[in-house]
């Protein structure tokens, strides 16, 4: 591999990290429902429970709001 190439993985893998990161903390909703749609197996029905947990956490204590809260705003402002 050359050193753009390594470069670029390295900036993908921040963008990713990013994400996920994001993701757990304001939707973890989505987080979910994709764990709902991993191919059924031991490992995945563990990594589903743990989702649906973190999700019941950030229910608690009412950190989902924030992006319930944007994305209402931004369908808002998609029909004006």
């Amino acid at each position: 591999m050359d050193a753009n190439t390594q470069s670029n993985l390295k900036k993908l893998s921040r963008i990713i990290i990013v994400a996920i990161f994001v993701t757990l903390i304001f939707n973890p909703g989505a987080l979910v429902l994709w764990t709902q749609k991993l191919p059924v197996n031991p490992v995945t029905n563990v990594l589903y429970d743990v989702a649906y947990q973190w999700y019941d956490w950030m229910e608690t204590w009412r950190l989902t709001t924030v992006f319930n809260s944007l994305r209402e705003a931004f369908r808002f402002f998609q029909e004006l």
